[in-house]
């Protein structure tokens, strides 16, 4: 699977974006959240495809299962100590 995802740092400061747009990839995450449907997000964004949502959308649900049980907070917490 072709990657959906850019980051530059000349584009919004190197925010993860979805590629060939400004739009941050944690903003249709923002939307899904609020309840957007995909078509509301299109409608919103006519320069996104259903299957680039859709992607997006697949790459955070595998990022959320690979992070379930890690404790960040206690994470950063130690790391934050040895800086």
């Amino acid at each position: 699977m072709v990657s959906i995802i850019e980051s530059d740092p000349d584009v919004l400061g190197g925010m993860p974006v979805i590629k060939g747009t400004r739009i941050p990839v944690s903003f249709i995450f923002d939307l899904v959240r609020l309840e957007y449907t995909v078509d509301q997000i299109i409608d919103f964004y006519p320069s996104l495809t259903r299957e680039m949502v859709l992607q997006v959308l697949e790459l955070g649900k595998d990022m959320q299962e690979r992070l379930q049980g890690v404790d960040f907070d206690h994470y950063l917490e130690k790391e934050l100590v040895q800086s």
